[in-house]
């Protein structure tokens, strides 16, 4: 596992474990200390393109949706397995449901969910509009 750490200095990545633990990931030019924390998450990102056994759950959604806005895709929402998990968890000491479903059949009734999500498209593109213009105001 690779993380960013933040030092005095600036950030840093670092191996935290196996065999290279306590080593510092360098970028193309040979530095491993950073002053911007986005350079730290381009070289992570990096060590993931080369090697994604180094991605763990809580860095994967946040790595695969900035590969997907590099080219121009946002994601609109996301429903996790431990959310429907959770809801189940309390309907079940409610007792208004009876044991957990398989993770097969979460991954089956999610991806119907996520398909068939009613959104406006047009709403949030005429928001995303609306915006771009007034962070292009603030920044004249």
């Amino acid at each position: 596992m690779i993380e960013i750490i933040s030092t005095k200095d600036g950030f840093m990545v670092q191996h935290m474990d196996g065999e290279l633990e306590g080593e510092y990931l360098c970028d193309a030019k040979g530095d491993n200390l950073f002053d911007r924390h986005h350079e730290a998450v381009a070289v992570l990102y990096g060590a993931f393109d080369k090697d994604q056994s180094l991605l763990t759950d809580d860095r994967d959604l946040l790595y695969y949706t900035d590969k997907l806005a590099e080219h121009g895709w946002y994601a609109m929402g996301m429903i996790h397995l431990k959310d429907v998990k959770d809801h189940i968890d309390i309907d079940w000491r409610k007792k208004e449901i009876e044991g957990m479903p398989s993770d097969e059949i979460l991954n089956r009734a999610c991806a119907h969910v996520a398909r068939k999500y009613d959104f406006e498209y047009t709403e949030c593109i005429e928001w995303a509009v609306k915006l771009a213009k007034e962070i292009e105001w603030e920044d004249a």
